[in-house]
């Protein structure tokens, strides 16, 4: 009789094992991603905006969420508190490299779920943030110029990929309401409309702030290379090649964007510095990464040039059923 009890409980347990082993639905979990990240930036925005006079708002406001968020313009009128002192520098600092956290964090869960265009707009909000904090010269700003550029350069295959998942404004504008049955905003990967669909030049337009991230990200890692080696970084960076009047000269004919030979310069140049000892490790690695950001943007001229090839096709096919 003393084994019935035990026997029960049992199989109480198994039963309850079973339901917990229950498989999680991924676009639940997601959507709980992300109203945890939209929470913490709602958080950091207040904050922020409480030192800032409500710019904090504004690099939200870019990828056109949270309708409800000008309500903090108002609260941002009070003085800054923290426990009822003003923030210290280092403390608003760190409040915006933690929005800025978040914003990188919004933006990855957006890419995962191919929509692009808020993925731009939080990436851009990031980049934007850690450049008032930490400089160009910081790994964490390559870091958001090196996603914004892949961003930029995916997004518009992706959006052509997912006719659905067009998002609801174009250069970061946001307004109207989803035609596809989705439930307007609030969601990660909101549904676009029709009129949310990217034109030719919004591709292009993309495609060169692909290019230009991409150099952006190459000179903020040249920089900390050269810091390294006990240089100025923003002169490093900045004073011509000698063999700019050269470069100019092939750069006019096909060939490699100016964008393409801009970091092929400085990778020549980073080539003569000698690291101390100490910096050699992470010097290699930043090597690599400008080899890695090179290959990304000639990749990106070939893309260019083959869609101007197609595009000059298409344009001569129409042309001659015309006559």
């Amino acid at each position: 009789p003393s084994s019935e009890p035990a026997d029960v409980e049992a199989g109480q347990e198994e039963e309850g094992e079973g339901e917990a082993e229950a498989p999680a639905d991924p676009a639940e979990d997601l959507q709980i991603a992300w109203e945890n990240l939209e929470t913490a930036r709602n958080i950091l925005s207040r904050l922020v905006a409480t030192f800032r006079g409500g710019e904090g708002e504004g690099s939200e406001t870019k990828s056109g969420k949270s309708c409800g968020d000008e309500k903090a313009d108002d609260e941002a009128s009070a003085p800054a508190v923290n426990g009822g002192a003003p923030y210290t520098p280092d403390e608003r600092s760190s409040l915006l490299l933690d929005l800025a956290q978040v914003h990188t964090r919004l933006g990855d869960l957006q890419r995962s779920n191919s929509a692009m265009l808020p993925c731009v707009a939080d990436y851009a909000a990031a980049l934007e943030l850690r450049t008032e904090v930490l400089g160009e010269y910081d790994r964490r700003v390559a870091d958001s110029h090196f996603s914004l550029a892949a961003a930029c350069a995916e997004a518009p295959r992706r959006t052509d990929e997912d006719d659905g998942r067009v998002e609801r404004f174009v250069r970061g504008l946001g307004g109207g309401d989803g035609d596809d049955g989705g439930d307007g905003g609030g969601k990660a990967g909101g549904e676009g409309n029709e009129e949310g669909r990217l034109t030719d030049e919004d591709r292009a337009e993309l495609r060169a702030r692909s290019s230009e991230h991409y150099l952006a990200c190459g000179r903020s890692f040249a920089g900390i290379m050269a810091k390294m080696c006990g240089l100025d970084a923003g002169d490093f960076v900045t004073s011509p090649p000698p063999s700019a009047p050269a470069a100019a000269a092939v750069t006019s004919a096909p060939g490699p964007s100016p964008a393409s030979s801009a970091l092929s310069d400085l990778r020549s140049r980073l080539s003569s510095l000698t690291p101390p000892p100490s910096s050699a490790g992470e010097f290699g690695d930043l090597a690599e990464m400008l080899d890695e950001i090179q290959e990304a943007l000639d990749t990106a001229d070939e893309d260019v040039r083959g869609l101007d090839a197609v595009a000059e096709m298409k344009a001569r096919e129409i042309e001659r059923h015309e006559r």
